[in-house]
């Protein structure tokens, strides 16, 4: 079982550097949460690597999203036209 989302919502503002990997469990987006997140490594974790979810946003921007038990993303339709996309690595 994929171990709960830790959530970036405020304390990830304004990009940065992590690296999480070997079932740390997935990174996740909740609401009044809108981050930059570029230039991670969210790898070889049960769930998905980014889960975007009660009304999230943000920018998900050159990252290794690779090799995720569930794969890169989980977003919830409500959040999906403020969840802004680019130059990550899915495969």
């Amino acid at each position: 079982m994929a171990k709960p989302a830790t959530h970036v919502a405020d304390a990830y503002r304004g990009g940065g550097f992590m690296t999480v990997s070997a079932d740390a469990g997935n990174h996740g987006v909740r609401a009044g949460g809108s981050p930059v997140m570029r230039g991670n490594r969210i790898n070889r974790n049960g769930g998905n690597a980014v889960y975007v979810h009660d009304g999230g946003r943000g920018a998900i921007e050159d990252n290794d999203l690779t090799g995720n038990g569930l794969g890169p993303w989980r977003i919830d339709p409500d959040c999906e036209p403020d969840v802004a996309r680019a130059r990550n690595k899915e495969e």
